[in-house]
């Protein structure tokens, strides 16, 4: 009995000291923040694929539900604000549409992506000028002028090519109707190419197009150095100088090339093309023989003959005009060849000289 009592006690005791360390742990607990609601708001995005300078509708168009503290400053967030405009560059579906890149109410087209103060200028180029297709809008270009004009060269009046830049890193705002890349790999074929041009470089295209034939040279949109080259003409290749490629795509590398191609030069290399010019041009020219000058034949003088009968004999004799337009008998290979004739005897005699016509002569 005494056992049982102690075995009731121990699990009393047990039990409230359970109880006693559940109420302080309760009680030490830190009450649960409740999170704050989210606030929401709208913002417009775009639901298809939206090229430059195309209307904003709710065709491709639509207002999500985003949290404001999402909702980047300057989007759209109400209808009034993107209605009768258009977007200014492309947009993807899922982008969110900006303030920014719209442009004026009511205004449409490429023109509302020419910047103020610019203009656009289209000038004709095929496969050979716009590089087969590399050139794209966005790309960098020098416009280069290949014109002619007349020149005094060692006395004599000559038509001279030349050419020169006349223009540099200026921004392709179109080829043909396209106004952005495609894609790297599209083939293009355009006729036409849009510069974005200052009023005053617009003037001077336009008179450079009218002068003579243009030529657009690409260049890397990170080279904003000038071109080192002025107005060349035809005379540089008279002098027999070569220009140097870039061998390697690293700067160090090419440099050294440079340096070496020019130690090679200085030491005589067989190979030099430009020794091999000037070489030539130091050659004596060969002596040409005296060629007789050509005379002229004499014309043929008017002959004639004449039969002489004799009896029953016959002679033949031929005359002809001197230069002085008398009659002259000629010298017969058999003088004296008399032939009968006893058949002609009746046949009328010549007895006087015909007259000469100095004329004839």
């Amino acid at each position: 009995m005494k056992s049982k009592s102690m075995m009731l006690w121990l699990v009393a005791l047990t039990c409230g000291l359970v109880a006693m360390l559940g109420v302080r742990q309760v009680m030490n607990r830190e009450p649960v923040e409740v999170a704050p609601a989210i606030e929401y708001g709208q913002m417009l995005v775009a639901i298809e694929d939206i090229g430059p300078g195309t209307m904003l509708s709710e065709v491709n168009t639509t207002f999500k539900d985003f949290p404001l503290e999402a909702i980047p400053e300057g989007a759209v967030t109400k209808a009034e604000q993107y209605q009768e405009r258009a977007i200014l560059t492309r947009a993807v579906p899922g982008e969110p549409i900006m303030l920014a890149k719209l442009g004026a109410r009511g205004v449409s087209g490429a023109s509302t992506e020419i910047p103020k103060g610019m203009r656009v200028v289209t000038v004709k180029v095929n496969q050979t000028t716009n590089h087969s297709g590399l050139m794209l809008p966005g790309d960098r270009v020098d416009v280069m002028l290949t014109f002619q004009s007349r020149e005094e060269r060692n006395g004599r009046s000559v038509m001279m090519k030349k050419t020169k830049t006349v223009l540099e890193f200026i921004k392709v705002f179109a080829t043909d109707s396209m106004r952005e890349r495609v894609g790297e790999s599209a083939e293009m074929q355009a006729k036409n190419v849009s510069l974005l041009v200052t009023p005053e470089q617009a003037q001077l295209l336009n008179l450079a197009e009218n002068s003579g034939q243009l030529t657009l040279a690409l260049r890397s949109p990170t080279d904003e150095a000038g071109a080192e080259g002025g107005l060349i003409d035809q005379s540089i290749f008279e002098d027999g100088d070569s220009s140097f490629g870039i061998a390697d795509e690293n700067n160090n590398n090419y440099k050294n090339n440079l340096e070496e191609a020019k130690a090679d030069e200085e030491n005589g290399g067989a190979d030099d093309i430009r020794k091999f010019l000037a070489n030539e041009q130091k050659e004596e020219p060969k002596q040409i023989a005296a060629v007789a000058p050509e005379v002229e034949p004499e014309p043929e003088r008017p002959r004639w003959s004449m039969t002489i009968f004799s009896g029953q004999d016959s002679e033949t004799v031929d005359f002809e005009y001197d230069e002085n337009g008398k009659a002259v008998r000629l010298e017969s290979d058999t003088p004296n060849n008399y032939q009968r004739a006893a058949n002609n005897v009746n046949s009328p005699q010549q007895t006087s000289l015909p007259i000469s016509n100095p004329n004839n002569f």
